[in-house]
């Protein structure tokens, strides 16, 4: 056995006898009247300052597969099935592992008063099973009847750790075999002639499609998590734009339609992260050529104005009220099922990371018209986690 350590002289290894939590647990009933604890989506459990179970809901009841009284007495590690519950004699609290366990540390915050979140990591190893989980651990200080006792609740967030888990090596695998597949073909366009030069610039253009998709994707994951980090960079406005006509005129989205970049649109220096502007810009005009017909256009423009640095996109059509209110809505799309991203992402990326706003006008005389207006310039760092981006494979 291992020695004990408990993780605070607050946290002895004392428990209760069960006629004290017996008696506990009927006075922590009284917050379950009429059952409204075990209708919360949620796990719930009270414990006692000795950081056993007196309480706890139908719902841990079903996650655990027991019966809620027979939880009655134990410690959060125990019922859970902690694989360290056992390497220490004063059990879960008090092993060396306890003091790395974000379940622990919450309840000691509760213990001492303060309200607290963490994220608990456990392996658990029951008769029926042996897993690693995730929880996110709430706790916080309860008093009834001049007792001490901590109200927690406890999400099971396994699978989203395992989706992020997934996600960042299929980013990494994929981004790695695509930017290889381009190099490769930039290296064929530039040593072939004749009708192969062709075939190869087609491929190009594919292979730089797939990089700037997969891209993409992993920028709005990493802005939706809030693991981005923004680079702000020094660069003139219609730098973004001049990219944006040069990838879009020969991508398919654009065929028979027209792309300009207004003319009087103005080359002012600012400071913003470039690549994350050139994703909020390359949606909307994705977005734009869509919405146009053959032999329409689609016009982009740039400046400074009142409101600080502006970029616009501009299409002939109009959109329909119901459309209009949905737009920027997770996962509404016109297009059918499996789309409605882009306007969504680009207002995210723009409002939550490059600190500006997204503005939409669609009237018959002007057609539609997207507007981003930002600030001249952009505070560094801006740090919402720790994702670097990679520029997009089209930035030069």
């Amino acid at each position: 056995m291992q020695t004990t350590t408990p993780l605070a002289p607050s946290c002895p290894e004392r428990r209760a006898p069960m006629d004290i939590i017996r008696r506990q647990a009927v006075l922590a009933s009284t917050l379950n009247t009429s059952g409204v604890l075990d209708m919360l989506p949620v796990m719930v459990l009270v414990l006692n300052e000795d950081r056993q179970i007196v309480l706890a809901n139908d719902n841990l009841a079903r996650f655990l597969g027991r019966p809620a009284v027979e939880l009655l007495g134990l410690r959060v590690g125990e019922a859970l099935g902690c694989d360290h519950r056992h390497a220490a004699e004063g059990g879960c609290g008090t092993t060396a592992f306890c003091c790395h366990c974000g379940a622990a540390k919450a309840i000691l915050s509760g213990l001492d008063g303060r309200h607290d979140v963490q994220e608990c990591r456990i392996t658990r190893d029951t008769r029926d099973l042996r897993d690693a989980a995730n929880f996110q651990f709430l706790s916080t200080p309860l008093n009834l009847a001049g007792e001490r006792f901590l109200f927690a609740t406890m999400l099971d967030i396994s699978f989203e750790k395992r989706v992020e888990l997934f996600e960042r090596i299929f980013y990494h695998d994929v981004l790695d075999t695509s930017s290889g597949i381009h190099g490769l073909c930039a290296l064929l366009a530039g040593q072939v002639s004749g009708d192969l030069r062709d075939d190869t610039e087609i491929l190009l253009g594919a292979s730089s499609r797939l990089v700037d998709q997969v891209l993409a994707q992993k920028q709005f994951a990493a802005a939706e998590n809030r693991q981005m980090q923004v680079q702000p960079v020094k660069l003139g406005t219609r730098f973004i734009l001049l990219e944006l006509a040069d990838f879009f005129r020969r991508q398919s989205v654009a065929a028979g339609k027209r792309l300009q970049v207004d003319p009087e649109s103005a080359d002012v220096f600012f400071s913003t992260d470039k690549n994350l502007l050139y994703r909020v810009m390359a949606n909307l005009t994705r977005n734009a050529l869509e919405a146009t017909d053959q032999g329409g256009c689609v016009t982009l423009s740039c400046g400074r104005g009142p409101g600080g640095i502006f970029y616009r996109v501009r299409n002939p059509g109009v959109m329909d009220e119901a459309v209009r209110l949905q737009l920027f809505t997770r996962f509404f799309s016109t297009k059918g099922p499996g789309r409605g991203l882009g306007t969504y992402s680009a207002r995210l990326l723009t409002e939550e990371y490059l600190q500006g706003r997204l503005l939409l006008r669609s009237e018959p005389e002007a057609g539609t018209e997207f507007s981003v207006i930002l600030p001249e310039s952009l505070p560094s760092p801006l740090n919402c986690g720790a994702a670097t981006l990679t520029p997009p494979a089209n930035a030069g």
